[in-house]
Formats: C-alpha cells, sequence, structure tokens
C-alpha cells in the first residue's frame, strides 16, 4: 500500500464517521424519538438525547482530525472546527 492509499483510506473512514455522527446527532434532536444506534461498523451502541453534547464533541474531533489528514495529502492549510456557544 502506498502512503498516498493509507492516507486517502483514513479520510474515507473519517468521513464515513462523520456521516454516522451526523446522522445520530440528527435523529436525537427530533422530537419525539428518545433514542438511537449508532452503527459505527465496529460497535452498535444506544444513544440518548443525554448524550447529544458527547455526540458533537466526536463529531467535531472526527472533522478537525479529517481536515488535519485533507492538508496533509494536499498540502493546503488547516482549520480547527469548534463547538458554538
Amino acid at each position: 500500500m502506498s502512503c498516498a492509499q493509507f492516507w486517502q483510506d483514513r479520510l474515507t473512514y473519517i468521513q464515513s464517521q462523520i456521516v454516522v455522527y451526523e446522522t445520530a446527532i440528527t435523529q436525537i434532536s427530533t422530537p419525539g424519538i428518545e433514542s438511537y444506534m449508532i452503527d459505527t461498523g465496529q460497535t452498535i451502541t444506544r444513544v440518548t438525547k443525554q448524550d447529544l453534547e458527547k455526540l458533537e464533541n466526536i463529531l467535531l474531533s472526527y472533522m478537525n482530525r479529517y481536515a488535519e489528514l485533507e492538508a496533509r495529502c494536499t498540502g493546503s492549510n488547516s482549520f480547527n472546527a469548534r463547538q458554538s456557544g
């Protein structure tokens, strides 16, 4: 496996996790939905509305990691996503 392929594989994995956590946050934020099952491909976890802040922090972590790796692959500048408020 080439170095470039390694980093591309990491980016692809992180993209999939971003989608998983965005979906969970959207579902948990929907009125009437009390819990949601997150399937990361490695584990399945039940989350509730009380987990929303934790989920947002995990999502931000993945977004930051993605930006860092993308910058490494493309040679561009990176940024840090931060939680508002």
